[in-house]
């Protein structure tokens, strides 16, 4: 028969209980963790049943009831501090079942209900060893201690199983003792996990410290790679996180072009997609295969990662249908994956892929987080690269610039010229640093002055070699003919075989003879030479047919020759002056341009204007125009008068 739980009996339970939940609650605080609360909740159970079995007078059957009850209540949180560390929590609801059940009986039959319960905490304390050994190793970081301190728990849990089987034989003293035992899985986890946690802890820290060698190691080889291009990082980046994950394979994806392909690859990587026999028993041949499959939003897994940025941890190949066959493939032999984004500029830049093969440790969540740090540090890294990458090339451009721009500069003839008897007053703005606009002045003689204005199409560095190209040409055409039109076939021929099919530039030029008192013009599709009268009139426009050079080699240019008598003003311009617009986004116009230079050329009937006023005219009419909004092209106009 059960003797009687006395008082005294009653007290060393309480202080046992009380000593628990102070070891746990120690335990969760020390080592910050809140999974631990179950057991703390399971320990305060124990507290409260003996507090009111010591202070509350109680019937017998009562006390029974409570003592087996709240062992019952201790199992049920030990079995659900254990779906922590689970995919399924099916033994806790069947646990729960079980319990709710006899319970049933209990409050059904009252007569019998000691003998129907007694045995309940050992059934649940069966039940939480079956779902601690059904604990995923991978399933959470901290599963790791739970596996190291498996074999302890689960010897706790079977004596103290037994001993709640012996509890209702028992006799005297021993009784307590059976009572105690029933414990022993919370006083062993509390004991178990503080020296875990710091191991833990300990782990942390020597991984800390290789994470930070792994780090350094990558930043001095990004720092020793001669040329600053991002794709030549991807493979001390792999090398890295491999190091720091102890994976034995991986690849990098990222975009180039448009298209996602594997631009890095590092030893025998099992892809998740079929890999062909012919090529998986050789590095060389998988890098080749590898790097030659494109890969799109429907690829599997990396698909995913793509077009989510959700990393994808497959901790068992085996069980995965997309690498089922690469795990019971002889040759890959893969065992654990994972796959996470490579994120750069908010955006998903790519992917890096790692693999197990050889390692019996499969990938865990600890294994992702760390992973995931040292993957953020690559992308962070890479975003730097390419931002510096970017300045450096940026300041080489700017440089390249700056070093065209003079040379241009110094191409450009003087901005006020007085040649042949005739005053001439340019001016060359462009939009950037080197523009494609050009002008040139060339001295033919005591009567004769040759006029260039040339507009290259498109901006910058190009722009200013096919000037150049120009320029060079019409002074060495110049010193042959003083035809404008073979002046202008000769500067075509030169375009046309120095540069490409994109490449071409209009040019208008005008030969200016004094003592003839005429003008030849030729133009290559430039815009029309502008004539006014000494009183500043619009006489009209001089326009002569002709491709722009560079298009085809064997076009042929006419002239034509206008009168020119003295005083009389004549003004070659480029698009920039017409097509400049104001915050309404009007632009110019061919009209406003005629109305400045008439303006201009006749604002003083006594005392004729100078060139150089004239155009000063027209350069500050286009800005009050555009009311500061910014120039659309480059600018460039000689006006030139000749002299009586």
């Amino acid at each position: 028969m059960v003797n009687n739980i006395t008082v005294s009996s009653a007290g060393v339970l309480f202080f046992f209980s009380l000593a628990l939940v102070v070891v746990l609650v120690s335990f969760a605080r020390l080592c910050n963790r809140d999974d631990a609360r179950p057991l703390i909740l399971a320990a305060l159970i124990l507290l409260v049943r003996d507090g009111i079995i010591w202070f509350v007078p109680l019937p017998l059957l009562v006390q029974r009831l409570a003592l087996s009850w709240g062992f019952a209540g201790a199992f049920l949180c030990f079995i659900a501090w254990t779906g922590f560390y689970r995919r399924s929590n099916r033994t806790l609801w069947t646990a729960i079942a079980l319990a709710l059940g006899i319970g049933a009986l209990c409050l059904l039959f009252p007569a019998g209900a000691y003998r129907r319960s007694f045995f309940l905490p050992s059934l649940l304390a069966g039940l939480a060893g079956i779902a601690l050994f059904r604990v995923d190793r991978y399933n959470l970081s901290s599963a790791r201690e739970v596996e190291e301190v498996r074999p302890h728990l689960g010897t706790a849990l079977a004596i103290s199983g037994l001993a709640l089987l012996l509890w209702p034989l028992a006799s005297g003293g021993a009784q307590v003792g059976l009572l105690l035992a029933g414990t022993l899985p919370l006083w062993s986890t509390g004991g178990a996990f503080i020296p875990g946690a710091i191991r833990a802890f300990q782990r942390e820290v020597r991984f800390q410290q290789q994470n930070t060698d792994y780090i350094f190691d990558f930043m001095s080889k990004v720092g020793d790679l001669r040329e600053k291009d991002t794709r030549l990082i991807l493979d001390p980046a792999l090398e890295t996180i491999l190091r720091a994950t102890r994976a034995d394979s991986g690849v990098v994806v990222t975009r180039l072009d448009g298209d996602f392909r594997v631009r890095a690859v590092h030893g025998f990587f099992p892809p998740p997609f079929p890999v062909p026999d012919i090529v998986k028993t050789k590095l060389q041949g998988l890098r080749n295969f590898l790097t030659q499959v494109p890969v799109s939003f429907v690829t599997p897994v990396w698909g995913d990662v793509l077009r989510t940025g959700e990393a994808v941890l497959v901790p068992e190949a085996a069980k995965h249908p997309d690498l089922a066959g690469h795990a019971r493939d002889r040759v890959l032999h893969l065992r654990s994956f994972m796959t996470l984004p490579l994120i750069v500029n908010g955006g998903v830049w790519g992917l890096v892929s790692i693999a197990r093969r050889d390692d019996p440790q499969l990938f865990n969540r600890a294994d992702l987080s760390r992973a995931r740090s040292m993957v953020n540090f690559v992308a962070l890294a890479m975003e730097n690269y390419t931002a510096y990458a970017k300045l450096l090339q940026a300041r080489r451009v700017e440089r390249d610039l700056e070093i065209a721009a003079t040379i241009q500069e110094s191409f450009l003839a003087p901005s006020d010229v007085r040649a042949a008897g005739v005053e001439i007053a340019a001016v060359c703005r462009p939009v950037r640093g080197v523009g494609g606009d050009y002008y040139d002045i060339v001295s033919l003689g005591a009567s004769r002055v040759a006029l260039i204005v040339s507009d290259v199409a498109g901006k910058g560095v190009p722009a200013a070699l096919v000037m150049m190209i120009v320029r060079t040409a019409a002074r060495l055409a110049l010193e042959e003919t003083a035809d404008a039109g073979e002046v202008l076939r000769m500067i075509n021929t030169a375009v046309s075989g120095s540069v490409g099919e994109d490449r071409f530039a209009t040019v208008g030029i005008v030969i200016v003879d004094t003592v003839r008192e005429e003008a030849a013009v030729a133009s290559a599709g430039h815009h029309p030479l502008l004539l006014l009268t000494p009183e500043g009139t619009v006489r009209g426009e001089c326009d002569v047919e002709g491709l722009p050079v560079g298009i085809e080699q064997t076009a042929s240019y006419p002239s034509r020759t206008v009168p020119f008598p003295a005083g009389s003003w004549g003004v070659l311009y480029t698009d920039g002056f017409l097509e400049a617009v104001n915050r309404q986004g009007h632009e110019f116009g061919l009209q406003r341009l005629v109305g400045a230079l008439q303006h201009g050329a006749g604002s003083s009937a006594e005392a004729s204007p100078g060139a150089r006023a004239v155009l000063d005219g027209v350069v500050s009419s286009v800005a009050a125009f555009a009311e500061g909004a910014a120039a659309q092209d480059d600018m460039t106009m000689v006006v030139f008068r000749g002299q009586g």
